[in-house]
């Protein structure tokens, strides 16, 4: 899966930085075009597998339809939350503090709202099918996840997951203002950590609470790698597009390697 991804990403910066270099260049641009259109399709595929493969298949005896699609509107959620922490930070540097207009940052809210609604309907309706139905084999999954303790992480969950962002980002305000949505995409990212801990810790302890010392240092160890490999990818090619039409021409200047907070 990792393969595959990293394989895609590294493909389509590769030709957006040549696309940058020669805006003429058609072949490039084709080759954008037909990658982008099935890279959408391949990656629905394999973040479903892989959430079969890495979550579901924890607990064999149990299923879900719509497992791998709702993980993979999840990942979306972190994306845009991931990217909405990013652009504000960059924003306080130049050239993006004159690119990045309120319309823009709006966007990135209404992307968030939509994606951790999408989120929401598919965990609900999960949820509604299999208590509707009552069936032992089916129930197993949410009764390890609401006894001895894992009730109130559910809760945490579905309050600071859901209800506290999407009540915020209704209002046009919070979208507009960089530094409330910047707050609510790391409300966001870190409610995502919670739910995977919600999702997987059960199936090892069900009914019972543990705290997940190994998965935070997990997160800080990969994170912190993963973070180490962006910034510096980041930082050696122009950020901004340097011949895209949508922006002011005079952030086409050695600045725009600007920085990256």
């Amino acid at each position: 899966f990792f393969a595959i991804w990293i394989g895609m990403a590294w493909l389509l910066r590769k030709w957006s930085i040549r696309l940058d270099q020669n805006p003429d260049d058609k072949a490039t641009r084709n080759k954008l075009r037909k990658l982008s259109a099935p890279g959408i399709l391949i990656f629905g595929l394999t973040i479903t597998f892989a959430s079969v493969d890495w979550m579901m298949s924890l607990e064999p005896h149990w299923f879900s339809s719509i497992y791998g699609m709702m993980f993979g509107v999840a990942a979306l959620a972190s994306a845009f939350a991931f990217s909405i922490i990013l652009l504000m930070g960059m924003r306080r540097f130049k050239p993006w503090s004159g690119v990045i207009q309120t319309l823009d940052v709006s966007d990135l809210g209404n992307w968030l709202l939509a994606s951790i609604m999408l989120w929401a309907y598919m965990a609900f309706s999960q949820f509604l099918i299999i208590w509707s139905a009552n069936l032992p084999e089916e129930t197993t999954w949410y009764l390890a996840r609401t006894e001895g303790g894992w009730q109130w992480v559910a809760l945490i969950n579905v309050f600071l997951h859901f209800f506290l962002p999407f009540f915020f980002l209704l209002a046009r305000g919070t979208k507009r203002a960089p530094g409330r949505l910047k707050k609510i995409a790391w409300l966001v990212l870190v409610m995502r950590f919670v739910d995977l801990v919600w999702m997987i810790y059960p199936a090892f302890s069900p009914g019972k609470l543990a705290f997940p010392w190994i998965s935070i240092a997990a997160l800080i160890g990969i994170g912190g790698f993963f973070l180490a490999i962006f910034f510096g990818q980041l930082a050696k090619v122009s950020v901004p597009p340097l011949y895209d039409p949508r922006l002011p021409v005079t952030h086409v200047s050695e600045e725009a390697h600007g920085h990256v907070s």
